[in-house]
C-alpha cells in the first residue's frame, strides 16, 4: 500500500469522524467500525507492482489506522459502547486489515499470484458483499423477515464491519463473529503463498 493510499485512507477516516456529528442519519454509528471499514476497503485492493516488503506493508496498513482508530474508539466509549466488545472487535478488524494488505502485497510480485488474489478479492469482499445486499434488502422490500442465504456473507469482512458500524451494531454483533472473516483473510494469504511458490523455486535455480 503506497504512502499516498495510506494518506487517503487516513484523511477519509478523519473526515468521517468530523462529518458524522453534522449528519442526523449517522447519529449513533460506530466510528471505530467506520474507520476500519475505510482502511480495509483501500488496503485490501489488488496491486500491480511491488511497493515495499510485503510484511512491512501489512503492518503499515494496520498501524496507519491507529491515529484515527484511537480517536474513534475514544468517541465510541464516550457514547457508551461496551468496552470489551469494542476492544476485541477493533483488534480482530486490525488483524484482518493487516492480513489482506499483506496478501495483496505478496500477490503483486508475480502474475499468477496477482490474478489469483484479484479473483479471491472480488469473490471474498466486494462480490459477496453485493450478494449479501441483494439477499438481505430485496426480501425486506417484500415484507420478509429473513433473507435466505444472507448469513453466508458472515465471512465477508466488509459485511461484518458494516453490521458493527450501524447504530447499536456492536451490541448485537458477537466478538466471536470475527472468526469467520479472520479465517477467510488467512486462507487468502495461504492461497497467495502457494501461488507464489513455483515462481520462487524457479528464481532460486
Amino acid at each position: 500500500m503506497s504512502a499516498r493510499a495510506l494518506a487517503c485512507a487516513l484523511l477519509a477516516s478523519l473526515a468521517l469522524i468530523l462529518v458524522e456529528p453534522a449528519l442526523a442519519s449517522w447519529e449513533g454509528v460506530s466510528l471505530s467500525g467506520g474507520v476500519l471499514l475505510v482502511f480495509l476497503s483501500i488496503a485490501s485492493a489488488p496491486r500491480s507492482a511491488v511497493l515495499d516488503a510485503p510484511w512491512r506493508t501489512g503492518l503499515s496498513s494496520a498501524s496507519a489506522a491507529l491515529p484515527a482508530l484511537g480517536l474513534a474508539i475514544g468517541l465510541d466509549l464516550a457514547r457508551g459502547v461496551p468496552s470489551g466488545r469494542l476492544v476485541v472487535a477493533s483488534a480482530a478488524a486490525s488483524a484482518i486489515v493487516a492480513l489482506w494488505s499483506f496478501a495483496a502485497s505478496l500477490a503483486s510480485s508475480t502474475g499468477r499470484a496477482r490474478s489469483l488474489f484479484a479473483a479471491l478479492w472480488i469473490a471474498a469482499l466486494p462480490g459477496s458483499a453485493v450478494l449479501w445486499a441483494a439477499l438481505a434488502w430485496a426480501p425486506a422490500g417484500r415484507g420478509a423477515t429473513t433473507a435466505p442465504g444472507a448469513s453466508l456473507a458472515g465471512a465477508n469482512a466488509l459485511v461484518w464491519l458494516h453490521r458493527w458500524t450501524r447504530v447499536g451494531g456492536l451490541s448485537t454483533v458477537e466478538p466471536a463473529s470475527a472468526a469467520a472473516p479472520l479465517v477467510l483473510a488467512l486462507l487468502a494469504l495461504v492461497a497467495v503463498l502457494v501461488a507464489r511458490r513455483p515462481a520462487e523455486s524457479s528464481a532460486s535455480r
